[in-house]
């Protein structure tokens, strides 16, 4: 997920209502499914802290795309507190 997209909570909440129903057609457990939330600036942390919480609600887990990337740092993970940290290969490779 772009978090710059999810702006509006009705845009989140038809998101989430579209994927819990193909789901559910599909016969699959939404604690099998992680949302990847890009490194992409959000437009208020609030909104995506609300998104990423509303993804939690629905049975989802939460991975953090490209940590040490643009808008994906420490800070991020910290306040997402996410199941699964991606690593930026460019970030990987100054190790």
């Amino acid at each position: 997920f772009d978090p710059s997209v999810f702006t509006d909570r009705s845009i989140a909440d038809k998101a989430l209502r579209d994927m819990r129903l193909v789901l559910h057609e599909a016969g699959i457990d939404p604690r099998r499914i992680v949302c990847e939330v890009t490194e992409q600036k959000s437009a208020s942390q609030e909104t995506l802290y609300g998104f990423v919480e509303a993804l939690r609600a629905n049975g989802f887990r939460i991975a953090v795309d490209d940590y040490g990337a643009d808008e994906s740092d420490i800070n991020r993970i910290k306040e997402l507190k996410p199941d699964i940290v991606k690593f930026d290969a460019h970030w990987i490779t100054h190790l």
